[in-house]
């Protein structure tokens, strides 16, 4: 019997066993670097509508102080901000939202809740920015925003939390 043969036959299978199990790392590794991949991609989505969101909030008629038709941006009114809701901040449909008063800790606005506590640490894709404003209950004067020049005007910490829902 040729013993050769067999030792050649058992490198051969060995060697098989051996590449298959290289590939099947490899394939791992790439199926883990494309869930990766389209996490960032959903993240960065849900980062762009929230950062656009942001910017609306302290920016738009529909919620900053106007007075003499004269926008005054960072400047918030409580009463509009309270009618916030996705179509006014610019979020689409498929997407939740709440804005809170981190000052006081109340929720001023917001869609229906999210089916996760969006205050947890768990809760992921989730993507929340916080910004300083001038802070009134209701539009303000000419001369109660000037008064804001000497510091006289209240300033709050409101935070918007934006998810894919």
């Amino acid at each position: 019997m040729n013993k050769k043969g067999q030792i050649i036959t058992v490198d051969f299978i060995f060697s098989l066993i051996l590449f298959m199990l290289a590939l099947g790392y490899v394939f791992r590794i790439a199926e883990a670097n494309n869930y990766r991949m389209k996490e960032e991609e959903l993240f960065n989505d849900l980062q762009r509508i929230g950062t656009a969101a942001g910017e609306r909030l302290v920016s738009s008629p529909d919620f900053i102080c106007q007075a003499s038709n004269r926008p005054y941006f960072n400047c918030v009114v409580g009463t509009l901000l309270t009618g916030a809701n996705a179509n006014k901040l610019g979020i689409p449909s498929g997407y939740g939202f709440e804005v809170w008063d981190e000052t006081a800790g109340v929720r001023i606005a917001g869609s229906a809740p999210p089916p996760f506590n969006p205050n947890s640490e768990d809760a992921q894709n989730v993507y929340s920015e916080k910004r300083n404003v001038l802070w009134f209950a209701n539009q303000p004067t000419k001369a109660q925003l000037n008064a804001c020049a000497g510091g006289g005007c209240t300033e709050k910490l409101i935070m918007l939390k934006v998810w894919k829902q």
